[in-house]
């Protein structure tokens, strides 16, 4: 063999034994690589050994006609865990169906290694006690941004899983140098927050052979087993186990400084809707609450509109608020996380997006508008990744200082509740204001600013005059709530210190009897002071609920835009949960002197909120009649009206209610002890024939001496539907008289009236 020969063939062994072992590394995994270099150093980390969505699935997120289920999406994510070492899937409960509750946590393996770490220094601070702010800007320098971010609590609402899928694929493959400063400073807490109802509705909408005539309309069942859409307005009481799953890992484990909500669906002309808020806040909440909001929210709109995504909207553009402290996202307000919701479109039927000419001039709350076309799902999930993206690289630029001031807000609460403060109430300031204004219009030149008033006192002096009519010791802030042990339902209120408790609210009990302003109050009962972290979260579940103190905007007024304010349904929920936790009992709160003969009594601290002394039978009784006598007589003289529904939207919910009264019916057929059902909703299935077959069951249960608890409509919640279904408050009245009547014909005779809180599901009275 020549020379040449023998080089050349020697050449090909050794390229052949270099590529089998290139090839053989690539198989290894990724721990055994050392594929993490650091932030901003390229990964070695091949997509070939990293299973992409259209893999798994057959598709990609945001095909067409194409949805995943939780099945799938679950089983990827544990698929992706075992090929990445930027990601560990773990269970924090069971769902209502039994599936497992998964949470995906991705970071870099460096951050992974030291996770228990991360962990502590995000609870210490947020729970503020013990530091110094020279201690806890030290330890803010030590931890990593925690960031919690959902999909798919309502899960008609399909986007919010999908997004989340391709959201957790992005993470863990992509080698760009801002992915990498994202998880080099970012532990992120992806959250499928109703598995159970992403299987039923994916297998609905997939069902059809045919992708053209797939529709997610008539929906058999609930997409979430007991509660359905209502499952974000459970947060204030955590009766279901993905709330409580959810609300553990928020308020008992990672406290995240940020936390997203993904939902459905943008303003019509408009792709989304984000913070910053519309006005009022809740006076209740931080002002580095409030400004962070702004903050993230003014973030996350510019890196849309920097890589040329129109369409987002916010303030005014939609009705979005933060008074109420019910839903994921706001109850995580009141606990000093900047927590925000989107509101986008997106199907995986091409949709259109409509040319509304209001939303076409820009405003400071619309400045990209988008123009009227066809719009595909993968352009929703793009959407979705920019949102998600802006957030997590606001946490990673912010990381020290979002760190240190959940902590900043945390001492906060605890210092306001440990003086005497006043929180703002417009009533009251108004009433101030009224006072004023007959002596500033005798002011010294009508419009003097430092001449003395027609009455003789200086300016300066009158300012002092309102000031301290404004901090009356009467209308301070409680520092704390007291339940006593002896009221007539104790077993009722301990359920609401267990909610309490739920989301983090700390709530002691007291050993022995002591006594509070003259009152005595025995061993055993529950009591809560203001001074603590989570100070806005405790006041605002009892002051929204009918202490002297409390104030609710109106959120009815019309927006600029064309429409209506509609008051959020949590936004009443609020209130009315405060409301109907006064039909049992009255609240007292417990002023700075009391506080203090508590602390000499007894020497302990406590800390939450509460409610407290029962309110006679007689008297509650009065009080409603006279309420219910205001809504049966009051004329249509509501104005408010809101848009109707689109008729397939009716035909979709008439379907489905056609099946739940199929359902109900067989269950009624089956009962033989109780029956409850609310006053107006069967006023609707007696007024017409169609519905005669749950009538005449009803009617039998009557007549073999069932049981029969009719729960009429409060006056709240007959307020709240005016505006919600823009009809008259007589209207509702006339229901609650037909539904009487309507018994009284089938024999049903009233043998006790009392007064409740809860749902149908939950009153025990």
């Amino acid at each position: 063999m020549r020379p040449l020969a023998r080089l050349l063939i020697a050449a090909l062994l050794f390229t052949t034994i270099v590529g089998a072992a290139t090839s053989g590394a690539g198989r290894r995994g990724p721990r055994e690589r050392g594929a993490w270099r650091g932030a901003g150093v390229p990964a070695v980390q091949e997509k070939s050994r990293l299973t992409t969505p259209k893999e798994e699935f057959g598709f990609n997120f945001g095909d067409d006609y194409q949805l995943a289920n939780y099945r799938q999406i679950s089983a990827y994510w544990r698929k992706l865990a075992g090929e990445s070492d930027r990601i560990v899937v773990q269970e924090i409960g069971k769902t209502s169906e039994g599936r497992p509750h998964l949470m995906a946590i991705v970071t870099s393996p460096e951050n992974h290694k030291n996770l228990a770490r991360y962990k502590e220094i995000s609870q210490r601070l947020a729970l503020a006690e013990g530091l110094t702010d020279e201690q806890a800007r030290a330890v803010a320098k030590e931890g990593k941004a925690v960031v919690w971010i959902d999909g798919g609590l309502h899960a008609s609402e399909v986007l919010g899983a999908q997004q989340l899928g391709e959201m957790i694929y992005q993470m863990v493959s992509r080698t760009d140098e801002e992915t990498m400063r994202m998880l080099n400073d970012i532990i992120m807490l992806f959250v499928h927050a109703n598995p159970d109802g992403n299987d039923l509705v994916a297998d609905w909408y997939m069902r059809n052979p045919v992708s053209e005539k797939r529709s997610m309309a008539s929906l058999p069942r609930l997409y979430h087993k007991y509660i359905g859409h209502d499952n974000n307005r459970d947060f204030f009481g955590s009766t279901q186990l993905e709330t409580e799953n959810i609300n553990r890992v928020l308020y008992h484990e990672w406290f995240p400084q940020v936390l997203y909500n993904h939902h459905q669906s943008g303003p019509a002309g408009t792709i989304l809707w984000s913070p910053p808020l519309r006005d009022p806040f809740n006076y209740n909440q931080d002002p580095l609450l409030v400004l962070g909001l702004q903050s993230v929210g003014l973030a996350l709109h510019s890196r849309l509109a920097a890589e040329g995504k129109p369409g987002a909207t916010m303030r005014s553009g939609g009705s979005y608020d933060g008074w109420w402290n019910g839903g994921i996202r706001n109850t995580a307000a009141f606990h000093n996380i900047l927590a925000i919701l989107t509101e986008m479109v997106g199907n995986p039927t091409p949709m259109q997006i409509p040319l509304v000419m209001e939303r076409q001039l820009p405003t400071s709350d619309l400045t990209f508008p988008v123009p009227p076309q066809t719009w595909h799902f993968r352009q929703s999930i793009e959407y979705s990744i920019t949102t998600n993206r802006a957030i997590l690289d606001y946490a990673s630029r912010m990381r020290e200082t979002l760190l240190f001031n959940i902590y900043r807000m945390g001492k906060n609460s605890i210092e306001r509740g440990s003086r005497d403060t006043w929180t703002a109430r417009p009533h009251r300031y108004a009433e101030v204001a009224a006072k004023l204004a007959p002596e500033s219009g005798r002011a010294s030149g009508g419009r003097g600013a430092g001449g003395p008033s027609g009455s003789g006192q200086a300016p300066g002096a009158r300012d002092a005059a309102a000031w301290a009519e404004l901090r009356k010791p009467e209308w301070r802030d409680p520092r704390g709530f007291i339940i006593p042990s002896n009221q007539a339902d104790f077993p009722t209120a301990t359920k609401f210190i267990n909610a309490l408790r739920e989301t983090g609210i700390t709530v002691q009990r007291a050993t022995r009897d002591f006594e509070v302003q003259g009152k005595t109050y025995p061993a055993g009962s529950f009591v809560v002071l203001t001074s603590q972290p989570f100070r806005p979260a405790a006041t605002g579940r009892v002051l929204l609920g009918g202490s002297k103190n409390s104030w609710t905007p109106d959120l009815s007024r019309r927006l600029p835009m064309g429409g209506h304010r509609m008051v959020y349904p949590g936004t009443a929920l609020a209130g009315l949960a405060g409301l109907l936790l006064l039909l049992a009992s009255s609240v007292v709160a417990m002023p700075s002197t009391a506080l203090q003969q508590l602390f000499s009594s007894l020497g302990i601290a406590f800390l939450a909120v509460a409610f407290v002394t029962a309110v006679s039978e007689g008297l509650l009784k009065r009080q409603l009649s006279a309420q219910l006598q205001d809504v049966l007589t009051s004329s249509q003289s509501h104005p408010t009206r809101v848009p109707r529904f689109p008729a397939a939207a009716v035909s979709s919910v008439h379907s489905n209610r056609i099946e739940a009264l199929r359902a109900f019916v067989d269950a009624l057929t089956q009962e033989r002890r109780e029956v409850r059902i609310i006053a107006s909703s069967l006023a609707g299935l007696t007024y017409t024939d169609g519905h005669s077959g749950v009538a005449a069951a009803l009617r039998q249960k009557i007549q073999e001496s069932v049981r029969v608890r009719v729960l009429l409509t409060h006056p709240a919640v007959a307020e709240l539907r005016t505006h919600q279904e823009g009809r008259a408050r007589s209207a509702i009245g006339r229901e609650v008289v037909h539904t009487l009547r309507v018994l009284g014909d089938w024999g049903y005779r009233l043998a006790k009236s009392s007064c409740t809180g809860g749902s149908p599901l939950t009153s025990q009275s």
